[in-house]
């Protein structure tokens, strides 16, 4: 099964507890203090509450049967209560969507209308009785906590896999039930609360900070029903008690992605902090060579050198210490790879010499002829050059397909075809040229020559005599 089945009671003791820790991480504060708190207006067994941009909701458990459904105004005054014959476990929204799911049922309801819900998709292999279900910050997946590891499924109910939380557990009462059954998200971070603390998680599992908060609720209502709706993390006191507000503010970098860039081209992009108090420090490792970050800017700049697919590390402190780090993957891709579009003519018995000129991409290359060259002609495959001897006139027509050594990976999604190229040629190969003809003489020509010959000769006779 994809999460295994446990049965618990929903009548355990509380445990009072108080937890220490050693950092506040992404969190703005060691301690933070509620800013808005109202009644909870439900008597039995507390679970989530959700925020749906003009009113909460707040639900209870331990049966399906009496008033389970409880909306409030902004400012947390009650609006209604519903009996909706859900035994919740949770309710989150998406916008002004809310959403619930029930005990032992892996069901995703969203209401129809105030106090009404109706099936709207079914999580596969969800089996776990007790946990509560609510959307990732990013809105595109499921998820749910148990012992743990978190799980996750699809927003069409398919499983996509569980992630562990390196080291969950090692807190006072943080396995324990019911808080191991429970979790919240904001931005891409995931929540867990236990005995005052609030513990944030990145989606590899790792305990990125944790933070007190002062007053929060520690009793089994407390544990099953924190939440992060409407920029504040969510605990009661107990059921029919207060619930509290909690600002959850974290330090977080943006964007999550860089863009692509080039070669020899000059590259800027820049990263931004929230959540912390200004001024920020920046530093990066693992930057492709030509680039550099600003420590006080957040701009990465410079040249790039070379073609790769860097695995970066941002980090940014704010005034107060506070750090944050995330790792984010930079492309520089070659130059395009190009090609000559054009080969000289030969002649017959003539030495011919040409290159099919390559440029940018990654050398070495390697080319690939389709069709022939003119015969007595030859192409190297490594170099591009055509050398050789036509040996008789016609006109060629093939084409040289280019690739180099650019591996895929190494090439940004906009430049998937960057290593290959393909350029059709004609060659015309004509006669070798004749000969310059000897000039001839015509009989005026001959007539001439003779009677100068005449005259030479006369001449020399003339001077034999004498």
């Amino acid at each position: 099964m994809y999460i295994k089945r446990l049965l618990f009671p929903l009548v355990i003791a509380a445990v009072a507890a108080t937890s220490s820790f050693a950092q506040t991480g992404i969190f703005t504060n060691g301690t933070l203090s509620s800013d808005l708190s109202f009644k909870d207006e439900l008597a039995s067994t507390s679970m989530t509450l959700a925020y749906d941009g003009s009113h909460y909701w707040s639900s209870s458990g331990g049966s399906a049967s009496g008033e389970r459904l409880a909306q409030y105004s902004s400012a947390g005054a009650l609006v209604a209560k519903f009996a909706s014959g859900l035994d919740f476990r949770s309710v989150f929204t998406q916008g002004a969507n809310l959403y619930a799911r029930q005990f032992n049922d892996a069901t995703i309801y969203q209401q129809a209308a105030a106090g009404t819900f109706a099936p709207l998709v079914t999580l596969t292999d969800l089996t776990e009785q007790q946990v509560g279900v609510v959307l990732n910050g990013a809105g595109n997946e499921y998820i749910a906590l148990v012992e743990g590891n978190v799980y996750r499924w699809s927003l069409a109910g398919s499983p996509l896999g569980s992630v562990a939380l390196v080291g969950f557990g090692t807190q006072p009462g943080e396995n324990e039930y019911p808080q191991n059954r429970g979790i919240s998200a904001s931005g891409s971070y995931w929540f867990t609360y236990s005995q005052g603390v609030v513990s944030a998680w990145d989606a590899s599992g790792q305990r990125v900070g944790q933070t007190s908060l002062a007053g929060a609720g520690t009793s089994f209502d407390s544990h099953f029903s924190f939440s992060f709706a409407n920029g504040r993390f969510w605990v009661v006191d107990q059921a029919g008690a207060a619930w509290r507000g909690y600002p959850l503010v974290v330090l977080a970098i943006s964007p999550a992605s860089l863009p692509a860039g080039k070669i020899g081209v000059a590259y800027s992009s820049t990263m931004t902090a929230g959540g912390g108090t200004a001024p920020y420090t920046w530093s990066a490792s693992g930057l492709p060579a030509g680039l550099s970050i600003g420590a006080e800017t957040g701009v990465i700049s410079g040249v790039p050198s070379e073609a790769t697919t860097a695995q970066v590390t941002i980090s940014v402190v704010d005034s107060a210490n506070r750090d944050k780090s995330t790792n984010i993957t930079l492309v520089i891709d070659p130059l395009d790879l190009t090609v000559n579009p054009s080969l000289p003519n030969g002649q017959v018995g003539k030495t011919y010499t040409a290159s099919i000129g390559v440029s940018g991409g990654v050398a070495p290359y390697h080319l690939v002829l389709d069709g022939e060259l003119p015969e007595g002609l030859s192409l190297d495959l490594t170099t591009g050059a055509i050398t050789g001897t036509p040996t008789k006139t016609q006109i060629s027509t093939f084409s040289v397909t280019v690739s180099d050594s650019t591996a895929i990976s190494l090439a940004s999604a906009t430049k998937a075809a960057v290593n290959s190229v393909t350029q059709s040629y004609t060659i015309t190969i004509s006669a070798q040229a004749a000969p310059a003809p000897v000039p001839t003489l015509g009989a005026w020509g001959l007539v001439c020559l003779s009677l100068l010959l005449g005259v030479v000769g006369r001449g020399r006779s003339s001077k034999r005599t004498a």
